[in-house]
């Protein structure tokens, strides 16, 4: 149904819509054509490879100098490349070849002038409603923000590849300007990784010294640790040690053994001194003990000068354990120096590869060519989406006329005005074939009959084919009202009906209608239509009333509101012209 209702719609607003179409496509390609001749823009691309070494690589996920982390590589290049430092080197280059200077010639330099100087006057008037006063730009800050503008950097997914675009209003500044970006950047990036790796290099340098110093430092210490003991080689002395040691030890213990085994000797000579009873026996004995008791007290001496040489061992020992110790502290703190210094001297040798291979990181592997054609506007685009735009704004427009009308204008709007009482609508094909009295095609029959087949079902729901005539009015009048009248009468008899109609006021006789089916005198028809005069001409309701008790109304789509509508409806329910059903004419 709502279908149908903007179908209908449509058609009413035919016109209108091909007006908006066809005005809003030819401004468009008038506007793309003279764009182009003011301001044609040419778009040429170049390809660069920003492949980082392996050194940079490593260096970028270990130390922070600027470059980011791996993934965000190609981010930090982006930014890069269209950094201002950038685009104004890019410019100054081709302000020397002399293209940011326009021809002052022909008519596309007139027409750019002139247009160049509307949207000067309109942006000068807009900054001063807006801002209260207006700065003009300098010609070089206009250019940068055209090649800010114009430049675009994309990212080609899964490759350390970039496409450079460049777009102006210059076909060999365009090429220029994409080659020149990658060019310029390669530059700026040289001179800011050499500056990044001097300040890393002289970084590396100063901790490197200060490691050195340190491991200077512990060597001294080491030294006089050593010297301090009084031995050049620890391990030398403490073998030597222990040898002594384990010497004195083995002699105290024969001393010991001796010294026992002598005091069992002087044990038994006592004994013995005791059951000898001769005086040169006894005088031998005593002799004997008193030379085993020196001999005893010699080597109880020569004991306790063992155990006073075996302490003064013991204790060099414990000293050389005890350096040891403090020589295994300073060799450890010697190898984590070592350690760190070789790990300096390593991020150094990052940085001085990194700085190498910096020419290798940003190469142009597909040069930008010079444009054939300018690349915007682009005329047939733009038309098409100007006609595709004009579609929309005719489209909100139908639906904002038929908001704000109050006239009926389709089949659904009579419908939802008088409900069941609207029985058909007549296009506009068949009111034509009703005014010329042709058959027309099979095609234009075959909608005859649909409508005859709906007409007959309506106007036997309301009783209309069982009344003795059909009084048949209008709200147009003249030639709109006979059209409606035979379109109608044509309908029925198309589907068999015997149709006679009479038309109030129309001199001479009316061409046949539908193949002859319908008669225009006589008095008896399975259907009699009786033209009265129009709504406007003054429709006699009394004289309606006395004559049928059905009445048929005829609505022009787009002439009548639905006020007027719902009038004729009470009014004809006042005369007792209960049947009264409605039929839209199509216009």
């Amino acid at each position: 149904m709502i279908l149908q209702h903007y179908l209908e719609l449509f058609r009413y607003y035919r016109r209108t819509v091909v007006w908006i179409v066809a005005a809003t496509t030819l401004a468009t390609l008038i506007a793309s054509v003279g764009w182009l001749f003011a301001f044609p823009m040419y778009t040429s691309a170049t390809s660069v490879v920003m492949m980082p070494s392996d050194a940079q690589i490593a260096f970028s996920h270990d130390m922070t100098v600027g470059l980011g982390s791996i993934q965000s590589l190609s981010e930090t290049h982006i930014e890069y490349l269209k950094s201002t430092p950038v685009v104004e080197a890019v410019y100054d280059k081709i302000a020397g070849a002399g293209f940011t200077e326009s021809s002052t010639e022909g008519l596309s330099a007139k027409m750019r002038d002139a247009a160049r100087g509307t949207l000067a006057f309109v942006w000068k008037t807009y900054r001063i409603l807006n801002s209260g006063k207006y700065v003009e730009p300098e010609p070089r800050e206009v250019w940068i923000k055209a090649l800010r503008d114009g430049i675009v950097v994309q990212e080609i997914p899964g490759s350390y590849i970039l496409q450079i675009e460049a777009t102006l209003p210059h076909p060999k500044a365009a090429p220029m300007a994409a080659d020149m970006v990658a060019e310029a950047y390669m530059e700026l990036w040289s001179k800011q990784l050499n500056a990044s790796a001097d300040k890393w290099e002289a970084f590396f340098d100063d901790r490197i010294a200060e490691r050195q110093a340190e491991l200077d430092a512990l060597i001294l210490q080491e030294f006089e640790v050593k010297k301090s003991l009084g031995l050049l080689s620890l391990e030398e002395e403490r073998d030597y040690l222990q040898k002594a040691r384990e010497i004195e030890r083995e002699k105290h213990a024969d001393a010991s053994i001796q010294a026992k085994s002598l005091s069992a000797q002087l044990e038994e000579l006592r004994a013995e001194e005791a059951s000898v009873k001769s005086s040169a026996a006894l005088t031998k004995i005593e002799e004997s003990i008193l030379n085993g008791e020196a001999e005893r007290a010699g080597l109880e001496q020569e004991q306790a000068i063992r155990e006073a040489m075996m302490a003064e061992l013991g204790e060099a020992l414990d000293a050389t354990h005890k350096g040891d110790k403090d020589l295994a502290l300073i060799e450890e703190s010697k190898r984590a120096v070592q350690a760190d210094m070789a790990d300096l001297r390593n991020r150094k040798l990052m940085v001085n590869l990194t700085r190498a291979s910096a020419t290798d990181q940003v190469r142009i592997i597909d040069p930008a060519k010079e444009p054939k054609y300018p690349s915007s506007p682009e005329v047939v685009l733009y038309t098409g989406a100007g006609f595709f735009i004009s579609i929309l704004l005719a489209v909100f427009a139908v639906i904002a006329f038929d908001t704000l009308s109050p006239t009926l204008k389709t089949s659904s709007d009579l419908t939802r005005t008088v409900e069941d009482r609207a029985l058909a609508r007549v296009d506009r094909g068949l009111l034509r074939l009703a005014e010329t009295g042709a058959d027309g095609s099979k095609r234009e029959q075959a909608r005859r009959q649909a409508l005859g087949a709906e007409l007959e079902r309506a106007m036997a729901v309301h009783g209309l084919l069982d009344a003795p005539k059909v009084l048949v009015t209008s709200f147009a009048s003249g030639d709109r009202q006979r059209s409606g009248v035979l379109a109608v009468a044509g309908a029925l008899a198309a589907r068999g009906r015997d149709v006679l109609c009479r038309l109030d006021g129309t001199p001479g006789t009316p061409r046949a209608v539908a193949g002859g089916r319908v008669r225009f005198d006589g008095e008896d028809a399975d259907v009699v239509l009786e033209a009265l005069p129009a709504v406007s001409d003054g429709f006699r309701w009394s004289e309606a009333a006395e004559r049928s008790t059905a009445v048929l109304c005829l609505v022009p789509g787009g002439g009548v509101s639905e006020d007027d509508v719902q009038s004729f409806r009470r009014r004809a329910g006042e005369v007792g012209l209960s049947e009264a059903a409605f039929v839209l004419l199509e216009t």
